[in-house]
């Protein structure tokens, strides 16, 4: 309730001043307009000041049905079925009936509408989808009722303005339009309802709806309640939107001009934030290319390291030649050698000398 009320204050908004009206008007009829949710069990145990709070309600209702406008979420036909209700428990059956006839009519026009309609608008066609589906489907959640509930309040209401035999006629033709499940209840209902002993019954269920928190009645020996709950509650859209209006109110004056900090001291380049200032020289290249010049000096030495195995390679090569032409000079001076000693040694005739030069 708090947020709603900031939303108001804020926007002014009249679809969200109806919701807040109604809901502290259903609020009013069962725990009254200032007390709190804690005492309202207390409450509707002892049947104090029912009357009372059931009268405000109603007034608080009418104002906005006057109003002719829909909430975001309580449309004009739920506000005057909420008044129905209230004249159900002040005891004005009739009354009661012909506001729940009128708001079932409004449904059924808006019905009507959007079959006629092509459903132009995207607003209207959703408002629309969610009527029809309240009016058609036998369902009892995110709806304040739908065709067979309302059938079924009118029929109670009717059979306590003291005709009975008509209010069971209607619950008969409810029992053959609802569905194979509910038959059995129905029917116990119908005959609980000529019953001597006194029992408790209802149709449609109740729990964590609505109209749980609304007082029991009794028709005769049997004790029951209306059937009825809250409209959905569409979510809010959750893309986020600004409206530009707000921007074009702004000046200048909307802002605080506060004095600076009398500490902070200024000189020609800003802000001093210390008076202990160091030099620091920066070697302000990259990372990137101090990487770039340690390679290029690595590969300078590596070409450099290149030339001079080169060049022991040559050296020894050329080393390695001398020293195969110095041992073949060698081992033919020592052949020679040998071949004199051995002559001298055997001292052989001539046909050996002959076979011997032959050889050289």
């Amino acid at each position: 309730m708090s947020d709603l009320n900031r939303i108001i204050e804020l926007t002014g908004d009249k679809k969200s001043y109806i919701d807040k009206e109604c809901l502290l008007a259903l609020k009013t009829s069962t725990v009254g307009p200032e007390e709190s949710q804690s005492m309202m069990i207390l409450k509707l145990s002892q049947g104090s000041n029912k009357q009372v709070n059931f009268r405000l309600a109603s007034q608080m209702l009418k104002k906005l049905i006057v109003l002719g406008s829909d909430g975001h979420v309580f449309l004009t036909s739920d506000l005057i079925f909420y008044r129905g209700i209230m004249k159900f428990y002040l005891g004005n059956y009739k009354k009661a009936m012909d506001l729940w006839t009128k708001s079932y009519g409004l449904k059924q026009q808006i019905k009507e509408f959007s079959q006629q309609s092509n459903n132009s608008l995207i607003s209207q066609q959703e408002q629309q989808e969610r009527l029809i589906s309240e009016l058609d489907e036998l369902e009892f959640e995110d709806r304040t009722y739908n065709m067979y509930e309302y059938y079924y309040n009118v029929a109670i209401a009717t059979i306590l303005n003291k005709q009975k035999r008509k209010g069971k006629e209607l619950l008969n033709q409810l029992a053959d339009q609802l569905q194979e499940s509910f038959e059995t209840t129905i029917r116990d209902f119908l005959a609980a309802l000529d019953s001597t002993q006194t029992k408790s019954a209802t149709i449609f269920p109740y729990s964590n709806r609505l109209c749980c928190i609304f007082p029991t009645f009794k028709i005769g020996n049997l004790e029951t309640r209306l059937s009825f709950c809250l409209p959905r509650i569409t979510p809010p859209s959750m893309n986020p939107e600004f409206d530009n209006k707000l921007i074009e109110g702004i000046q200048s004056t909307d802002v605080d001009n506060k004095p600076e900090a009398p500490w902070i001291r200024r000189n020609p380049d800003g802000v001093i934030f210390t008076e202990n200032v160091q030099q620091v020289e920066l070697d302000l290249r990259s990372e990137s290319q101090k990487s770039q010049i340690d390679h290029n000096q690595e590969e300078e030495n590596d070409d450099e390291n290149s030339e001079q195995h080169q060049i022991s390679i040559n050296d020894d090569k050329i080393t390695i030649e001398q020293r195969h032409q110095d041992d073949s000079t060698t081992y033919q001076t020592n052949y020679k050698k040998d071949i004199e000693l051995l002559k001298q040694q055997l001292r052989l005739d001539r046909i050996v000398e002959q076979r011997l030069a032959k050889l050289k």
